[in-house]
Parts: structure tokens; sequence; C-alpha cells
């Protein structure tokens, strides 16, 4: 079997995608005032969308449509969100300088989605593209798929804040939500999250000089996260795909989940204390942050016996994910003299290691069993290699496999030369891999730049990210001479360590890399029209052109060297798989735009 012999231009030429989306958004507003201190406000929207997705894979596609005989396919989506809020706010100023607002109201949410699709190949020609869907010999043969769904969820929130100031030195504000959510247990669709926050500025509060101001602050606060699908805490049964019986397809249904009354509300802990600052008669200003921010009750998705379950598989609020890291912003106004002036921006974070404190509850018989490897690479030949690992009280990111010995990669004989680790004396597949690196960052930077002098202004955003692993796929599979074909040959195979290498594709800390990178994102060149030579009628004509993805400094040796902070391949836990570059990605384009802003 061969694998990735087809490229980006064969199947943007010889396939047709089709996509158009649809949307009308409504809203009224109104406010009524019963005092001059007390209002009573009415809110309701109304969002409705139609999204028509086309598919069609030509006869002669090695992506899809030969294995099919060409392949079409076409869904209609229909999307409904309604929303109704009501509040009561008050504010008002007590003395000559303390101000109060308060503010508590009732929101519902409803949700409904519906959708119809069919997909069916084996055509005798390429000629009807998606448009007559009916020709494909597949559904005569019992072979094609047709389906439909609908679902709704609602949403109903309770909440109420208040807000003081006093004197602009002191300010303090506590907010709670009740929400409820359908898609919950029975017993579990509500949760409280409360948050408070104060702070204090010492410039006002304690007469401190050189500053303009030095405002500490810190906070506290829970809030929930929603489960991203309807009906997961109940029974259902649904099409388990279809059997020949007495000369024709009939239909089977079977269990698609189980139930679970206990799921609940997924709820995320922040706590930050920060200062912001402003010296120089404000031309220097920023701000310093702490955060540490822990998730409780997980929504995963687990394996569990047949029986007593139906379904092998159920999602649980299991786990514990906890995360700190400090952020720093800077801004710089520079005047160059005359018109010229120069405004600079910084922003930077560095995240430190997020934790998974907990992935275990063994009143439900779910436990992780120390730890558990996953993301597999996959095919060609390497099926059953992991590349992650998840231990409880370890980083999360963790990437793990063999350790390729630097010094001496390659036998005499053209074997790889992996490290013992376990020092048993013998290389054992599994006894012998480590940790070899991790996909979470460590640092994100940022740096705008914006100057103007005269009629010209210019834009240059730089961006840093640092510290993060990458998992070359590409490499892994394709760098090895044993896996060399005519159809499918990386540049670096048989170059450097690989020349003497005969041995077939097998993954280690050789296909993993440093993929910290320096980028500028954006370029933007403007000139704007003197004001006293616009044609009437005009306030403003400005000629740009703008560049993104311009450049990239990295040392990576792949197509991207982004992060990868999620996995398609872990099951449910691929935002615990950071750091896989796998196969299907694509190369950032590089574009251009040339514009004109007009003014009235």
């Amino acid at each position: 079997m061969l694998f990735d012999y087809y490229n980006p231009v064969a199947i943007i030429e010889q396939n047709e995608h089709n996509k158009e989306i649809k949307t009308i958004a409504a809203n009224i507003r109104g406010d009524y005032s019963l005092t001059d201190n007390l209002t009573f406000g009415l809110f309701y929207s109304q969002q409705r969308s139609n999204e028509v997705e086309q598919f069609y894979y030509d006869k002669n596609s090695f992506w899809v449509g030969e294995n099919r005989n060409g392949l079409a396919s076409q869904t209609d989506e229909e999307k409904r969100d309604q929303l109704f809020r009501s509040e009561l706010r008050y504010e008002n100023v007590f003395g000559r300088s303390t101000e109060f607002n308060a503010l508590v109201g009732y929101e519902y949410q409803d949700f409904e989605n519906a959708g119809f699709g069919l997909q069916g190949g084996d055509f005798l020609t390429d000629a009807f593209s998606f448009d007559n869907l009916g020709a494909a010999n597949d559904f005569a043969n019992g072979l094609g798929s047709i389906g439909s769904y609908r679902n709704t969820n609602k949403l109903i929130s309770f909440f109420g804040r208040v807000n003081f100031n006093f004197g602009d030195k002191f300010f303090a504000t506590a907010s709670v939500r009740r929400d409820g959510s359908s898609r919950f247990g029975a017993d579990n669709k509500w949760g409280v999250f409360p948050a408070i926050s104060a702070g204090v500025d010492l410039v006002r509060a304690a007469g401190i000089s050189g500053f303009n101001q030095l405002k500490l602050r810190a906070g506290f606060g829970v809030t929930g996260n929603n489960v991203g699908e309807s009906y997961l805490s109940l029974q259902r049964f649904g099409p388990r795909g279809n059997f020949f019986y007495n000369g024709a397809f009939v239909p089977s249904y079977g269990p698609v989940s189980n139930p679970n009354p206990d799921l609940k509300w997924e709820t995320k802990s922040d706590f930050n204390i920060g200062v912001d600052f402003a010296l120089l008669d404000y031309k220097l200003t920023g701000s310093l942050e702490y955060y540490n921010a822990t998730t409780d009750g997980g929504i995963f998705l687990f394996n569990v016996p047949v029986p007593p379950n139906l379904f092998p598989e159920t999602f649980f609020n299991v786990g514990k994910v906890s995360n700190s890291g400090i952020e720093l912003a800077l801004g710089y106004n520079i005047n160059l003299g005359g018109d010229a002036n120069w405004k600079l921006d910084f922003t930077g974070s560095r995240w430190f290691e997020p934790t998974l404190e907990s992935l275990t509850d063994e009143s439900r018989g779910v436990s992780l069993g120390g730890s558990r490897t996953g993301a597999n690479l996959g095919s060609p030949g390497q099926n059953n290699t992991p590349l992650i690992i998840l231990e409880e009280g370890a980083p999360i990111g963790q990437i793990w496999g063999l350790v390729l010995d630097e010094s001496n990669p390659v036998t005499e004989d053209g074997s790889w030369n992996f490290v013992d680790v376990d020092g048993d004396g013998t290389q054992d597949d599994i006894a012998d891999r480590a940790v070899i690196g991790n996909g979470f960052p460590k640092y994100n930077l940022g740096l705008n730049n914006n100057l103007t002098f005269g009629n010209f202004d210019v834009n240059v955003f730089f961006r840093a990210v640092l510290g993060h692993d990458l998992v070359n796929t590409f490499r892994a599979f394709y760098e090895a001479p044993g896996q060399i074909s005519a159809y499918n040959i990386l540049k670096t195979s048989g170059e450097g360590d690989l020349k003497n290498l005969t041995d077939q594709p097998q993954f280690s800390s050789f296909h993993v890399e440093d993929a910290s990178f320096v980028k500028l994102d954006n370029l933007t060149i403007g000139y704007s029209l003197p004001s006293e030579g616009l044609p009437n009628g005009f306030s403003k004509i400005r000629f740009f052109v703008t560049g993104q993805n311009l450049l990239t400094i990295t040392g990576y040796k792949g197509v991207s060297p982004e992060p990868r902070l999620t996995d398609e391949d872990f099951s449910n836990f691929g935002s615990l798989a950071p750091g896989i570059d796998r196969r299907n990605t694509y190369f950032s384009a590089r574009g251009f735009t040339f514009g004109i802003n007009l003014g009235f």
C-alpha cells in the first residue's frame, strides 16, 4: 500500500469543494429609567444560519476518489440561536467620590441544530460532479450513506455584579453567576461561579511620586465550561450500519452512549495578582501579572467495560490540571522630532509547565494506572508507536520515545543505535523509552511598531514562540532508506548520520526538534493624501499595502514551527497531547493586500 503519494496541487486541481454560509441576525434592545439611578433593560436577539457544503472527488484522484470510482457528498445544516436577557441596573455616587453600581439579571438561550447529508460513489462519469448524486451506483448497491440529525439545548443564567470606586483610589468588584445547561446530568445541570477582585492606585492613595499610575490588583474567579455536545449524559441508541438479510440491506440499531447522570460542569479557578503602571507623563505604560489556574472535573471520554455497560466509552468528569505563568506588557511613545512618532508595544508571557494533577476516579473505575501512553504515530509501519505519555503529577505535553545515541547514531551494520536507558544491557522498545521533549511553549512574545511621519504610516509586527518541541512525523516516516521509494523522497534522506543507515523507520529523539521561531507576521505601509488636496465630500483617502507571514526564522525542518496544542489521534485526550506535527500540516501562505481607505 502506498502512502502520501498525492500532492496539494493535484488535490486542488482534481477535486471540487464548495461551501456557502448564509446568516441572518437581528436584535432589539430597550431601556427604561425607573428612577434617576435605577434602569430596567430588555434585550432579545436571534441568529439563523444555513450552511451547504459539497464535495466531489475525481475518479482519478489518488487522494480519495480513485478507490471509490468517484465520490460525491453534500451536507445541509441549519442553526438557530435565540437569546433573551433582562437586567436591572443601579448607579449612584455617595458623598463626593464614592461610585457604586450594581447589576442583577436573567438570561435564557435556546439553541437548535439540524442537518442532512448524503454521500455516494461509483460514478460512470465525472461530468455530474456533486450535482447528480442519484447517479452514484453506491446507493443501488447499499454502499451509499444518508443521514440526518436534530438536537437542541438550553442555557439559563442568573447573575449579579457590584462595583465600587472609592475616589479613584480603591476599586472592588464582586460577581456571581448561576448557570444551568440542559446538556448535563439530571441532578447536575446547575453550577455557581463567583468572582471577586480589588485594586488600589498607590499614586492617589499613598502619594507615591515618580509615577502617573501605580495600581496594584488581585482577583479570584471560577468559571464553568459546558460540554460540547447534547445528550451525552443520556443512554442513546442509533443506526449502527447495515446487514444483508433475505435479499436486502436492513439497517441495524445499537447503543451510541451510556447514561451518566453525574455529568456536570467542568470548572476553572483563576487567581491573579498584578500591577499596572505609567511613567513619564504616560509615555511609558505597562502591566505585570502572575496567574495560577486550576481546571477541575475535566470532561474526558474513557473506555469502560462491556458488560455491564452497553457502549464501550463514557464521558466522565475526571481530571485536574494546574497551570501558571507571568505576563508582561509594555508600551512606549517616542517623538522622533517634528511630526514623526514611534509607538512601541511589547507583550510577553512565560508559561510554566502545565501539570496533570490527577486523571483518576476510583469510584467510577477510571484510572491512568500510573501513566498512559497514546497519540499513535500510525501507518506505514509504526502503528504501535505512542508519542505522548501522561503521568499524574507530571507536566502535560511530555513527548515519549526511544533515545538515539547522538555520538554514534548508526551502528556498523546500518541499524539505529538507541541508548540502553534502563541499563540492563539489552535494547527494549518499551523499557528503554524516555521523555524526549515537551510540546508546550515556554515563552510567547510580540513586538508591535507603529511609526508615523508626515503622511506616511508604517506598522511592523514581530512574534516569537520559544521553548517548544515538535515531533516531525514526515522525517519519522520517510527519512530512513528502508522507506524511500520513487514516489516519496525527503531531501535529507541518506545525508549526514543517515548515509550508512539501512534500517526501517523507527521513531526516536532523532525526530523531535526544537521548534522555537521568530516571525515577521505583518508589515503595512500606508500613505494618506493631504487633507487640503482631497476631493469634495472626502475626509480621508489612504492607500496602503500589507504583507503577511513575510519571514520566519527557525531551526525546525518541518512545514511549520507553530505549536500544535492538540492532537486528533488521542481519543478525547487531544488537548493533553501537544507537540505532534502530523503529515496533514499544510504550508502557511504568504499574502499581500493592496487597498484604499475612504472617509466621508
